[in-house]
């Protein structure tokens, strides 16, 4: 396997240590908590597509799915998650050749935050999940913009960025958006998440600004989010 591909494998010890909670909540109160919710959860079959430290499983679990899974790449995180929450239904899968893994088998709601970057072609892995969405079934997703990719590479040329050495194939906005609607599905909302970098600025009023723009930051927000349909 690429090498590239287990990057997060070989920092799972020590990736908590690294992350931003801010970021973490952000992103599942657009993808799990605005996006989804109760009404949208409680009761489906849910996977937690690329689920890493498990903060997306725990969301999902609040709102009572009637069965979830999670996978990711790394072998150690998915140990994690299933000591963790036994519950889940956990296993190990290649975003990339998840539809040959599921063997068919499909969800009510899939959730994939910041994952498809993380992966050597982010069009196919969007392609791949959207095969494990039911029909009518519906896709939560975040991935960062491409347009802030000048900011990722200043702070690995800083060293403020050392810890992950994987893929960084961040998306366009417009790209994102074709890419899901090129697979039958409909866009029922889109989101910018961190309407400017989170790291810099306070935290209170950088929630306040994405709060007041949510249906207009989309397309310059340093994350992009989006919930589809599967027609």
């Amino acid at each position: 396997m690429d090498n590239k591909a287990l990057a997060y494998d070989r920092i799972s010890d020590t990736w908590e240590d690294f992350i931003s909670s801010y970021d973490t909540d952000r992103r599942i109160e657009v993808l799990v908590d605005d996006f989804l919710g109760e009404k949208k959860i409680t009761g489906k079959k849910c996977l937690d597509a690329g689920c890493g430290l498990g903060y997306f499983s725990k969301a999902i679990l609040g709102y009572k799915p009637a069965a979830l899974s999670a996978n990711d790449l790394s072998p150690n995180l998915v140990k994690r998650l299933s000591e963790k929450y036994p519950v889940v239904h956990c296993f190990v899968a290649d975003i990339l050749k998840l539809p040959e893994t599921l063997l068919e088998k499909t969800f009510d709601v899939v959730v994939c935050s910041d994952v498809i970057e993380h992966t050597s072609d982010p069009m196919q892995a969007v392609k791949k999940l959207t095969k494990a969405v039911a029909v009518g079934g519906l896709l939560s997703i975040s991935v960062p913009n491409r347009r802030w990719l000048w900011l990722l590479r200043l702070a690995q040329t800083l060293g403020i960025r050392k810890n992950y050495q994987g893929w960084e194939n961040w998306v366009y906005p417009r790209d994102f958006r074709v890419w899901i609607e090129q697979e039958g599905f409909e866009i029922l909302r889109t989101e910018g998440i961190h309407t400017i970098p989170f790291k810099i600025f306070p935290k209170k009023p950088l929630r306040f600004l994405d709060q007041k723009l949510r249906n207009s930051n989309y397309q310059y927000s340093l994350n992009l989010a989006i919930l589809a349909r599967k027609k």
